[in-house]
């Protein structure tokens, strides 16, 4: 017997899942393209201090950019990143004998020189348990990347994780 308030929980977690996953896909995503965006850098005053050398602030319901710092450098994406990651993809595909394909974007979309690679090949074929072990052990981008387009590709049809409707 279900306590009340359980499916709330498990509504509310799936929520959270496909708000996380699209804060990775963004993060993915920004060293493809620079911001033209609405806010300069120090446009406003933030309550904290930002010591990170590069930080974007965006409204979440609109997707104005509020405040930016060096939005037009690409960075590579970090650790924590990877993780999350790491856990959408798992949430959604469970099975660790699926086979993720790398393709062009998730072996050559990053600066060779200046991030961690495993060098896996266009069209190379790994099962997800080996990406994930790329990822989490290795830090490997293109793991990472391969591992989040096989995510979206494989995403049921009307699960957009850009698009939740807000009950």
């Amino acid at each position: 017997m279900k306590k009340a308030g359980t499916l709330c929980c498990i509504k509310s977690h799936g929520i959270k899942m496909r708000l996380a996953a699209f804060f990775c896909a963004i993060v993915f995503v920004m060293p493809v393209f620079s911001f033209s965006s609405q806010a300069k850098e120090g446009e406003f005053d933030l309550p904290v201090a930002i010591s990170a050398p590069a930080a974007v602030v965006m409204d979440v319901t609109t997707g104005d950019v509020l405040y930016i710092k060096d939005g037009d450098t690409p960075y590579q994406p970090a650790g924590l990143v990877k993780v999350l990651a790491v856990l959408v993809t798992l949430e959604h595909c469970p099975d660790l004998q699926a086979t993720i394909t790398f393709s062009s974007h998730a072996v050559w979309g990053f600066d060779r020189t200046k991030s961690i690679h495993l060098y896996f090949d266009v069209g190379e074929q790994i099962t997800l348990q080996d990406v994930v072990h790329a990822v989490m052990l290795k830090s490997a981008n293109e793991a990472a990347m391969a591992m989040a387009e096989f995510t979206v590709d494989t995403a049921e049809p009307g699960n957009s994780y850009q698009n939740e409707e807000k009950t």
